[in-house]
Parts: C-alpha cells; sequence; structure tokens
C-alpha cells in the first residue's frame, strides 16, 4: 500500500514533469521578472494605465501611458530595469509626470499612447492634450535619457498641434532613420466626420512642411464617416502606413481600415490601387468596443502587414480577437488562414486585441483582454494563422491580474521574451494601476540539480532557529551547539526537489527519520551524534522536479560542543566568553554561546563548556618549506602545504 507521502510525491511529479525536463515552457510567466513575472506600479493611488511600451538597446523598459494626479490625467512615463525593478536612475524615481499648458482648464487633461526611442537614446512619447478650448491637440515630447524634457525640441521638450475644427488624438509615433517624427492618429469635427491623420515633425519639434506642404496628412478612408487611425507603422523604404476602422455612420457598423502613404505624405496608389484598403470584418460594432485606441500593427521582413484588432457578428456573442495580414499591395494575403483573417474566441464576452508583434521565426504574438476572465490575453499564431499549441498548450495564455487587467501594447526583447504593458484593477481599493508582464517565447531546459548551500539548523528555545553555516569546500564548520546529540541539516538546492536519501559516511551518528522535502530544501534529522569528531552526511539520489538526479553529494561538519569561539579546542577562553554573555537572550550575533540551544545564555552553558574543557578537534598546521634550488636558478621560494 502506498504511504501518503508517496502518493503526494507521485502527483507532483506527474504535475511538474508532464514537460519533462523543461525548466520554462513557451507561455509561461517569467520567474525572472518582477514577482513571478508580473511588475505593478501604483503612480497615482486612482487611476494609472500603460498603453505603450518600448524597450531599451540595453534592456530596460519604458512604459508610457497616463495617470490621474491631482484629479487630472497627466502622462507618465516610467522605466524599468531588465528584471522589472524601478530605474531610479530615471528622473530619479523612474517615474515622469507631464502635464501640458492647459492641463489646469482642461476637464479630462492629457493622455499618451505611443513611446518611441531616437538612435540617439533620447525618448519620444505622443499623445493628446486638452486645449485652451478644452477640446484636445495632437501632442509630442521629448525627454533625455534621465527622463527631463529635452528643451531642444520646441525650446520646451513639448509641442502640440491643432488641425481639426473639433479635437485631434495622436495614437502613436514612429521615428524616421533621418530624425523626423511621425504622429498618426485622427482627427474629429465632433459632428459628422472623423480622418485618418498623420502629422511629421522636423527633429527639433516644428512642422515638417515638405510632407504635404504643411506637415499634416488628412485622409478621409471610408467615404465620410468615422475614420479612427489607431496605428502607425513605418517601412524600411520610409513609407507609412496607418491603420484603423472607418464607419458609414457614427455608430454600429464598422470595418478595418488602413492606408499607406508615400514619404511626401501623399496616398500611395500602389497598395491597393487607391492608398486604402476597407476589410469588413463585423456586422455589428458597438460604440464603445470599436473606438478603442489600442489597435496594433507590425510589419514583417518580408513586407506583409500585419494588423490586430476586434471583430464581431450577431452569432459570436462578443468581440473576437481579431488578425489580419495583407500582402503588400493590401490585399489580403490568402495564405494566412485560407482568407487573410484569423479570429480567436475568448468566452461569451469575448475579448480584444490591442497589440502585436512579429518574432524571428516568423510566429505571430498578440495582445489584448479576455473580457470573459478579466485577464490579460497572449495569443501565439503559426505563420499560416493556425494558433501555436507550443504556446501556452493551445496557442493562448490568460493572466488575471488583480481584479481585472488588460493588455495595451506589446514588445519583443531582444532575447524574444515577450513584454506586455497595460493596467490592472484592484476593486478592494478602488484604484487602476501599471502593469507589465513578461513571457518565456521558447521551452529553456532547466539549469542542472546542484547544492546550494548546507547549514546546521537548531531551535533555541523561544528565541527560533539559528543556522550555522556549513561550506560545502573548504574546512568544515564547527558545530558547538548541542549537548542532546540530535542535530538538524538542511539542504539547499537551485531547483525543488521530490526525492532522496542521506547516509553517514564518515564519523558516528544516525539517521532520524526520513528526509523532509519542502520545495528547494531537503531537511535531514540526526540523533546520537558523538561529540569531538569528524561526520560527513551524504546525500544520494537527489532527484528535482525535472527528474535531474544529483551525483552523491558529501557535506561535512565538525562537531565539538563548547568551542563557542571555533578555534577547535574547548578551554578558559571559551568558557570566559559565555560567562561575560550569561543573561543575554539569543540573536543572531551570539547563539554560538548558547551551548545547550535553551534559548537564553545562562550558567548551564558555562557548565557544558567546563565539562568539555580540554576537548579538541586535530588542529590546521601550516607549515612553510623552503627548497633550495640550484646555483643557476633564481633564488629559493617558499612552498606551503597544510597537514591535518
Amino acid at each position: 500500500m502506498k504511504t501518503l507521502r508517496s502518493v503526494l510525491l507521485s502527483v507532483l511529479a506527474i504535475l511538474v514533469l508532464s514537460c519533462q525536463g523543461v525548466f520554462a515552457a513557451a507561455g509561461d510567466l517569467d520567474p525572472t521578472f518582477g514577482s513571478g513575472g508580473i511588475v505593478i506600479s501604483d503612480l497615482s493611488g486612482v487611476d494609472d494605465r500603460a498603453t505603450s511600451i518600448a524597450i531599451q538597446p540595453d534592456g530596460k523598459i519604458l512604459a508610457a501611458g497616463f495617470s490621474k494626479v491631482s484629479g487630472l490625467y497627466e502622462w507618465a512615463l516610467v522605466r524599468y530595469n531588465p528584471d522589472g525593478t524601478l530605474d531610479t536612475t530615471f528622473n530619479g524615481t523612474s517615474k515622469v509626470f507631464t502635464a501640458f499648458p492647459f492641463i489646469e482648464n482642461g476637464p479630462y487633461g492629457d493622455k499618451a499612447y505611443g513611446v518611441a526611442l531616437q538612435e540617439d537614446g533620447k525618448i519620444v512619447v505622443a499623445g493628446f492634450a486638452t486645449n485652451a478650448s478644452f477640446y484636445f491637440d495632437i501632442a509630442v515630447a521629448r525627454y533625455n535619457t534621465d527622463g527631463t524634457l529635452d528643451t531642444t525640441f520646441n525650446g520646451t521638450g513639448t509641442v502640440t498641434t491643432h488641425n481639426s475644427g473639433f479635437s485631434d488624438f495622436g495614437s502613436g509615433v514612429v521615428i524616421q532613420p533621418d530624425g523626423r517624427i511621425v504622429v498618426g492618429g485622427y482627427g474629429t469635427d465632433g459632428a459628422t466626420f472623423d480622418s485618418f491623420e498623420l502629422v511629421r515633425y522636423n527633429s527639433d519639434g516644428s512642422l515638417d512642411a515638405t510632407f504635404n506642404g504643411s506637415g499634416v496628412v488628412k485622409t478621409d478612408v471610408g467615404g465620410g464617416g468615422l475614420d479612427e487611425g489607431l496605428a502607425v507603422a513605418l517601412q524600411d523604404d520610409g513609407k507609412l502606413i496607418l491603420t484603423g476602422h472607418t464607419y458609414t455612420q457614427r455608430c454600429c457598423t464598422g470595418d478595418f481600415a488602413t492606408a499607406r502613404f508615400n514619404s511626401d505624405g501623399s496616398l500611395d496608389t500602389d497598395f491597393n490601387g487607391s492608398g486604402a484598403v476597407i476589410t469588413p470584418t463585423a456586422s455589428f460594432f458597438t460604440e464603445e468596443a470599436s473606438s478603442a485606441v489600442f489597435h496594433g500593427i507590425a510589419l514583417q521582413p518580408d513586407a506583409k502587414i500585419l494588423v490586430a484588432g476586434t471583430s464581431s457578428t450577431p452569432d459570436s456573442g462578443g468581440p473576437d480577437f481579431t488578425v489580419a495580414r495583407y500582402n503588400s499591395d493590401g490585399s489580403l494575403d490568402t495564405s494566412f488562414n485560407g482568407t487573410g483573417l484569423v479570429t480567436t474566441a475568448f468566452g461569451s464576452f469575448g475579448g480584444e486585441a490591442r497589440g502585436i508583434s512579429v518574432q524571428s521565426d516568423g510566429k505571430i504574438v498578440g495582445a489584448g483582454v479576455s473580457l470573459t476572465a478579466g485577464a490579460i490575453a497572449v495569443v501565439r499564431y503559426l505563420p499560416d494563422g493556425s494558433l501555436d499549441s507550443s504556446f501556452g498548450g493551445a496557442g493562448t495564455v490568460l493572466t488575471p491580474v488583480g481584479s481585472s487587467s488588460n493588455a495595451y501594447a506589446l514588445a519583443l526583447q531582444d532575447d524574444g521574451k515577450i513584454v506586455v504593458g497595460g493596467s490592472t484593477y484592484d476593486s478592494t481599493h478602488n484604484r487602476t494601476s501599471f502593469v507589465l508582464a513578461r513571457y518565456i517565447a521558447e521551452s529553456e531546459p532547466p539549469p542542472p540539480l546542484t547544492l546550494a548551500a548546507a547549514v546546521s539548523r537548531r531551535t533555541h528555545g523561544a528565541a527560533g532557529n539559528f543556522d550555522l553555516n556549513l561550506p560545502l569546500t573548504g574546512e568544515p564548520a564547527i558545530e558547538c551547539r548541542g549537548v542532546d546529540g540530535n542535530y538538524s541539516l538542511v539542504f539547499t538546492f537551485n531547483n525543488d526537489v521530490i526525492t532522496g536519501s542521506a547516509i553517514v559516511t564518515a564519523g558516528t551518528a544516525t539517521i532520524s527519520g526520513d528526509p523532509i522535502f519542502a520545495d528547494n530544501t531537503i531537511t535531514v534529522n540526526l540523533a546520537a551524534v558523538a561529540d569531538v569528531q569528524t561526520l560527513t552526511i551524504t546525500l544520494t539520489g537527489v532527484t528535482d522536479v525535472f527528474d535531474q538526479v544529483l551525483p552523491d553529494t558529501s557535506v561535512t561538519m565538525n562537531v565539538l560542543v563548547g568551542d563557542a569561539t571555533a578555534d577547535r579546542k574547548v578551554n578558559a577562553k571559551d568558557f570566559n566568553q559565555v560567562k561575560a554573555k550569561v543573561g543575554q537572550p539569543v540573536d543572531s550575533t551570539n547563539y554560538r554561546d548558547d551551548i545547550d540551544a535553551s534559548g537564553i545564555i545562562d550558567r548551564q552553558d558555562g557548565k557544558a563548556v567546563k565539562l568539555r574543557r580540554g576537548h579538541s578537534l586535530p588542529q590546521v598546521i601550516v607549515t612553510t618549506i623552503t627548497m633550495r634550488m640550484p646555483s643557476l636558478t633564481p633564488p629559493s621560494f617558499a612552498a606551503t602545504s597544510v597537514i591535518k
């Protein structure tokens, strides 16, 4: 009959070893990032949302978005170290808040939706700001690498541009190789007409008059309806792509819309013959679902264009993740899922895709939200549009953070890891915070199983446990506590362990009971440990959760009860040291003097030393031998030998 312990170990082995030797599987949260792969940053204590992310060449991560500061929204820019910790070299706090001039009058404040890096490391952020008429302007800010505003950009570090009769919104930003900055978005007259909008600035923040003669391009994509440009991309040939959606009326029906522009701002008629393509993907968009400004675009190395968003039909029950792939001429790429479109459902309430990127192996990663689960959703497709079952087991991964969470942005690190940025809501405190999550892109083998540390652990009464480190190499430590012959050795490994045994291979002691396993530790209890000896415990058959077996490994400990000074002998020095501390409670500085491990240093400890006075371990003797060399060689040298 199996014992309860053996059954539990079997279950654990089945659960963990189902991936047979995989340390981190594709789609797993990266345990080296933040807390279990998640980083939460509460900036204002009210409402903070990361809407765009960029990764610096040094691996640091920038998250841009907005934060509700003093009742109004301001731009928020945060920089993280590669491990997810806040980078306090950035503005001294890791955070920068930027308010535009009219925020004190505006009812809504300012919001950022795009971030990009210049070749010189400067940071460009784009979005919108409230103007003096309480409408919105496209806004751009440029920051130095330390987080300060770059005053060489328009004299202040910020610039706003008003192009439409009502409001203009910046949804994304790209940097051209010549340093010029292009913001993609849309403008509205506030009544019947919205249009795609591109604005190009010179590197000093001035409008680039070579771009459509004014620096601004406004394009009616859908023929007089509601057009919203939601994401912008820059091709290698300098052409610009703006994607989003279009409505023939202001509500209820809408389609994907994508337009491509030449470098001078004119529509590129090589793209679908007109410069724009409209793809009917849904019959019934709700205004709320379709007007979100978090859709994404990515360019493949073969010049094909990927667009991510949401679509819904009367039968879908909710919006679905939707990805479309176009050939470079604007036609749908039918090698992608047979139609050029693929949708992924996320339950009755659906899901929305907000960011997309292409891995170096051609696999496609999308990120957004599962509205059904209230969780960050990450999806990976094979190049043909089918779900990649190696990612999360089915091609999809849901990550709930807090009461609910959303992903608005996606970026790939140079090592392939997937970084997602968004927000998480804490219903207990009624606040929304920045959230970052990092995922493993490809399965990684586990590190070889090794013994990381060993200690001799004693419980000193109410004072608790105190550990004596047992070096794994070199001279063994001296355990001076414990007059009862009972000891506990705790071995720590780099991986979690599930089985193994211990034997006494040198010295006098017995193993008491079975080893105790807890995560990455094994506790071995010893009894009848003789005093004045060198004791060696050998671990055999130690196996980790990845089915790796540790080669037989030995740990040695000297036992000399009463040797409080650790000089390998019990004498008056030990007695005097213990006597001087009588009455002291035990702590990490004096635990060696609590010889009987009672939790207080008292006269009994002094008696224990007296009883053992004269005990000693063989001394380590260091001798210096002078070797004389023949006269034709340089003068003599000294060699050191160690004798035990």
